[in-house]
């Protein structure tokens, strides 16, 4: 597997799924992100801020959502 890039000094990682969101009482929305090119146990929770190129899976998250709860 490749290093992933780096971003400002930082290793940037690109996500492959969005899998659950939260938000806690008084803080920002977070995504449980499941990482392109690493296993599911090392997805993580992330906040909605520190996301800043995953638009599109965020927007795919919450369509896929959307249509989970009208089947119910």
């Amino acid at each position: 597997m490749a290093p992933p890039d780096l971003v400002h000094n930082e290793p940037e990682f690109e996500v492959e799924a969005m899998l659950k969101s939260r938000q806690l009482r008084g803080q920002e929305q977070e995504y449980l992100i499941k990482w392109k090119g690493h296993h599911p146990i090392e997805a993580s929770w992330v906040n909605e801020s520190n996301i800043k190129y995953a638009q599109a899976a965020i927007e795919e998250f919450h369509t896929r959502s959307a249509k989970k709860r009208r089947r119910t």
